[in-house]
């Protein structure tokens, strides 16, 4: 058995106001500030929320009323 790699990580741990468990962000990026990284997981989870709602609504995705050929917009 290998012995474990010695990477340093930045561990930031968020707790909002309605949660009851903690939020684990971790960077491998030492020269990240605290901020930089909510901000940038933030944009990050924006992003990724925006394509899913896009795509399920121009007819990608089985959220959609209308999936298939029929669901998807004509060019």
């Amino acid at each position: 058995m290998s012995a474990p790699t010695k990477t340093k990580r930045f561990i930031v741990a968020i707790k909002y106001a309605e949660e009851e468990t903690y939020r684990s962000l971790i960077a491998s990026d030492l020269s990240w500030r605290t901020l930089d990284i909510v901000q940038g997981i933030t944009r990050r989870w924006l992003v990724e929320f925006l394509f899913r709602t896009g795509s399920s609504h121009e007819g990608w995705s089985q959220l959609t009323k209308q999936p298939g050929d029929e669901g998807a917009p004509q060019a």
